[in-house]
């Protein structure tokens, strides 16, 4: 069996992560190469899903939450908060901001009633985000907000020819909810007020694609159930690490926050690797614009020279043109 894991929370999972030692055993004795690609760029390749002008996330990710994608422009909308910097902004984690039914619903009927007539209607969505339907394709490319947490957004604005109209268009967005009784309520409460909407993931639903050799697809992301669903595959939630490879597929993939895998995940593919139960374990650490992959075989386990070091050493600081 071959078994690939993208884990979806590297940034916020790291000092639990560092702590693992079964994983930095792993990250020791694999052969480790830097992508220049997030999980979802990544997977859309896989599953033989083309790049639009952004990779249609949004699409995909309303098939996966068994909503209508009909051949409308769809993006995904993230209410952010945006920190104003000595000359800049950055954009606050966590992204999209951990809003209430109540408040997300209130800031998207506002949006909704002031965008009225320009072919923007804002409806609600899945994982803290909202689903943005425009009547007509918008030249412009834009970021994922995953890439984009915790850093500047100045290289990571949208571009294209229809650029400039939709900053006007964001900054419009923020004078709206700068002064909304929502966000005046929670900085009261002293929380973060949800002071910008990030626009990413946009396209339209693509059509069935080759999709890479594979018999499941573990994940709770709805954009990932929506791939699957896409290349006629298998999908299940996460549970632990024990049934997937109880499932004896060929080949799984398995998206998912580490946390979600279950306790001793690592120790389960470690042992697994030794037993000779896996034929392949791959790795992938998104870490902002890029991702850390990680492959495994039998033989890499008696590695025994090649140390554990500090995982800060393999993603903080480290040369992300390095293979080794």
């Amino acid at each position: 069996m071959k078994l690939q894991i993208l884990l979806s929370d590297p940034v916020d999972a790291l000092p639990v992560m560092a702590a693992d030692q079964a994983l930095l055993h792993m990250m020791a004795r694999g052969k480790k190469q830097w992508l220049d690609m997030g999980w979802e760029a990544y997977l859309c390749q896989q599953f033989g899903v083309s790049k639009q002008q952004d990779w249609p996330i949004a699409a995909l990710s309303r098939l996966g939450a068994d909503l209508p994608a009909d051949h409308a422009y769809w993006m995904l909308a993230s209410p952010v908060h945006l920190l104003l910097q000595r000359d800049s902004f950055a954009l606050s984690q966590p992204a999209p901001l951990a809003l209430s039914i109540d408040e997300r619903e209130a800031l998207r009927n506002s949006l909704n009633r002031h965008f009225d007539g320009e072919g923007l209607e804002f409806m609600p969505g899945a994982q803290g985000h909202w689903y943005l339907r425009l009547q007509s394709m918008p030249a412009l490319a834009t970021t994922p907000v995953e890439m984009v947490a915790g850093r500047d957004i100045t290289s990571c604005m949208p571009q294209g020819d229809d650029a400039q109209r939709w900053r006007q268009l964001v900054n419009e967005m923020q004078m709206l909810l700068f002064s909304h009784e929502v966000n005046q309520a929670r900085e009261a409460r002293g929380e973060l007020a949800a002071n910008s909407v990030w626009l990413h993931g946009g396209g339209i639903l693509p059509g069935k694609g080759q999709p890479l050799n594979c018999a499941a697809v573990y994940s709770e992301d709805v954009s990932v159930k929506g791939l699957a669903i896409l290349a006629g595959l298998r999908h299940a939630t996460v549970t632990n690490l024990h049934a997937v490879l109880q499932d004896a597929q060929a080949l799984a993939v398995v998206q998912s926050a580490y946390a979600s895998l279950g306790a001793g995940w690592s120790s389960v593919c470690w042992h697994a690797l030794r037993a000779r139960r896996l034929q392949q374990l791959d790795l992938y650490f998104p870490w902002f614009d890029r991702m850390l992959h990680v492959r495994l075989k039998p033989m890499d386990v008696y590695k025994f020279w090649r140390k554990p070091i500090a995982l800060e050493a393999y993603l903080d600081g480290s040369d992300h043109t390095k293979k080794y």
